[in-house]
């Protein structure tokens, strides 16, 4: 992947955190997976009142994820959920300090409303299509 910018980290920061809240839902689209099962390609997407936005661009700007040349994102690993392990990659770079919990964020570990989870990485929920 090319090297990004600081401003350009800025601006996926900026973007995503626009576009994703504490208990957004990130949706997770497979592509393709490689013969030997080690990769695959996976697009990333959420809904913000009636829009569908592309998330893929950001998280591959932000994480450093290398796009494939048709679609998708090309993750590497097998025998665990890779779109749940993206997700919580990018929600723990968004909220490295963790997330406030409330009635639409994710309860982990029996945390209370109002109370803060200090693992950023749970604050966003996947769903594949």
């Amino acid at each position: 992947m090319a090297k990004i910018t600081k401003e350009e980290h800025v601006e996926a920061v900026r973007t995503l955190k626009k576009w994703l809240k504490p208990g957004s839902t990130v949706y997770c689209v497979i592509r393709g997976v490689a013969k030997s099962g080690m990769s695959r390609k996976i697009d990333f997407y959420t809904i913000t009142g009636k829009r569908m936005q592309y998330l893929s661009g950001y998280i591959s700007k932000l994480l450093g994820y290398r796009r494939d040349k048709d679609q998708g994102l090309h993750v590497s690993g097998c025998g665990m959920d890779m779109g749940f392990a993206v997700v919580y990659e990018l929600s723990h770079t968004l909220w490295p300090k963790g997330f406030k919990v409330t009635d639409k964020t994710p309860h982990r570990n029996g945390t209370p409303n109002g109370q803060i989870d200090e693992d950023g990485g749970y604050a966003l929920r996947h769903e594949w299509l």
